[in-house]
């Protein structure tokens, strides 16, 4: 793979949030639908609109059975993502070699 410098891609970015900061407003969406009308426990979560990947998902605390993820499951892929990316542009920014990377996030 070649080499990625996020400093150089996100030059333009940085020279246009300075310019006009409302630009950097980022408004990101999710939508559920359920299959079943008459099945609380189960729905499928769409990241975003014409999104590549789709979540089942359950909810056992309150009787469902399967092994989907749990809504808290996906909240902690989220925000074990963002944490990930994080350290990742960090270490790029600082041209550290990142050779592996592996995070994990627990909520109760």
């Amino acid at each position: 793979m070649d080499k990625v410098s996020v400093y150089e891609i996100q030059s333009p970015l940085r020279a246009q949030y300075k310019a006009a900061p409302e630009t950097a407003w980022v408004s990101d969406h999710a939508r559920t639908t359920g299959a079943d009308p008459c099945d609380p426990f189960h729905a499928t979560v769409e990241p975003m609109t014409g999104a590549v990947s789709r979540f089942d998902w359950r909810s056992p605390r309150v009787g469902g059975r399967t092994t989907r993820p749990t809504p808290g499951d996906i909240l902690c892929a989220a925000l074990a993502s963002c944490q990930d990316s994080a350290v990742r542009m960090v270490a790029n920014l600082l041209a550290w070699i990142w050779s592996f990377s592996k995070s994990r996030l627990r909520g109760s």
